[in-house]
This record gives C-alpha cells, structure tokens and sequence, in this order.
C-alpha cells in the first residue's frame, strides 16, 4: 500500500495509476479489519 502511494506521488503514468486502482479493493478490506481491531481495543 505505502510503495503505491509513493508511486502515485511523484508518477502521472496512466498504466501506473490503473495498476493501483485495480488493488484499492484489497486495501478497503485490509483497513476495515485494521478498523476492526482498533475499536476491539478501544472498547476494552
């Protein structure tokens, strides 16, 4: 997730950015189980 964002910082190449665009839906499923554990620790 960090190396594409560091990607799309500096790089306006389409190919790039459909690249990363085609992986966004794995990083919403990773960071709503992040979101998860974070409220699991808050409610403790």
């Amino acid at each position: 997730m960090v190396n594409d964002r560091n990607l799309t910082s500096y790089t306006y190449r389409e190919e790039v950015a459909d690249e990363i665009l085609s992986r966004v839906g794995s990083y919403i499923e990773l960071m709503e189980k992040v979101l998860k554990v974070l409220k699991g620790r808050l409610n403790r």
